[in-house]
């Protein structure tokens, strides 16, 4: 969670949100509330990955929970990659 957290940091226009405690990562895109709904309906319906949303705030994020020990930093990676894809759709 740790390494997706930074890595998202890096991606332009991406709040990676609060630094996490556990497993889970709470981020927005910086587009706003109806972007980060529709970035989070595409990567459910694109079937890569499999992420959730939330509202913090009053506020929507997407919600990332890594927590199968079988995870590794390539799958990590391969998630980032279809955020930053489908996000640049997007726009």
């Amino acid at each position: 969670a740790r390494y997706f957290h930074a890595r998202l940091g890096e991606l332009d226009g991406f709040d990676p949100g609060p630094e996490p405690q556990l497993s889970v990562v709470a981020f927005r895109h910086a587009a706003g509330d109806a972007f980060n709904e529709r970035l989070l309906a595409r990567l459910q319906q694109g079937g890569r990955v499999m992420l959730s949303g939330t509202r913090i705030d009053d506020r929507t994020y997407i919600r990332c929970a890594i927590v199968s020990f079988r995870t590794h930093l390539a799958h990590v990676d391969e998630a980032l990659d279809a955020i930053r894809a489908e996000a640049e759709a997007l726009q």
